[in-house]
């Protein structure tokens, strides 16, 4: 099995940090938000950003990871959101492309966060039509990634691993698994990881994010500030020895743009051959 890729979050208009980086990397990962740039109310991708991309194209693969889907939103995804998407995928080679199983529309008005779906039939037959839509249109893979629950549990009728399994298994799209995530949740609502871990279906697995937040009045947000906690290390290390996730690919560091100063880049850089030292020789075969 191949090596564990390692690489970043990379939003643009640093390009003497982006040629730090790419020596340290295998990937970039990348919003189509962040890209955006927005003319007489239309959006599309920043020309100036789509061209530091393609200044490195042959030196790292490029992964898509969206935050303006909105794909559970009851009445509809994003179409700005796939215009978006459909620039980059016009314009670059991208390995796959991923969003967060949420929503954050409601009757177009945008909610400002991303809202967990309630754990239904109707939610799930409605998120795989979608997932079937997309996988559709372009034709590579198509990952969903866990997000942080804000408000408390709908009514479900399925369990938090067994809702992603079922879509797993009904559209063939792939996991990302958010482990700072993870924790946010067992903090904030009780969730046992461990339970959760036994019960999922590791092999729809593909990428892993690594990131950090803080402590707002005792709830644990995830918000990429900062370093990744040596506990969320841990239970990456664990997920790989334990549960064996043999499609996993990929292990992304994210950390918000805004915040990259406040770390220093020398410190992201740090982090990142740390990443590499812990992942990149192992494989969920051997680790």
């Amino acid at each position: 099995m191949k090596p564990i890729l390692i690489g970043t979050t990379y939003e643009g208009n640093r390009p003497e940090f982006l040629k730090k980086i790419v020596p340290v990397v295998d990937f970039l990962e990348f919003s189509p938000d962040s890209l955006a740039t927005s003319y007489k109310g239309v959006a599309s991708i920043n020309p100036q950003k789509l061209d530091e991309l393609k200044s490195v194209h042959n030196q790292v693969e490029f992964l898509v990871h969206g935050v303006g889907l909105s794909i559970g939103s009851f009445d509809g995804f994003s179409q700005n959101y796939l215009r978006l998407l459909d620039d980059l995928y016009e314009n670059l080679s991208l390995k796959w492309h991923s969003e967060h199983l949420a929503y954050m529309f409601v009757d177009g008005v945008n909610l400002g966060t991303m809202i967990t779906l309630p754990r239904n039939n109707e939610t799930l037959e409605m998120v795989c039509r979608r997932v079937d839509t997309i996988q559709e249109r372009y034709k590579i893979p198509f990952l969903l990634e866990n997000v942080v629950s804000l408000i408390p549990e709908y009514h479900s009728d399925y369990s938090h691993a067994d809702f992603l399994n079922r879509i797993c298994k009904k559209t063939g799209c792939g996991l990302i698994l958010d482990i700072y995530n993870l924790e946010c949740d067992a903090h904030n609502h009780g969730l046992d990881i461990t339970l959760f871990l036994q019960e999922l279906d590791c092999s729809y697995i593909r990428e892993f994010h690594l990131a950090s937040g803080y402590l707002d009045s005792g709830f644990m947000t995830d918000i990429h500030v900062g370093l990744t906690d040596q506990s969320t290390i841990d239970l990456a290390k664990h997920v790989i020895q334990t549960y064996h996730p043999d499609n996993l690919k990929a292990i992304t560091y994210e950390l918000l743009d805004e915040f990259v100063e406040r770390v220093g880049q020398e410190a992201i850089l740090g982090e990142l051959e740390k990443l590499r030292a812990l992942f990149y020789e192992k494989s969920p075969a051997t680790c």
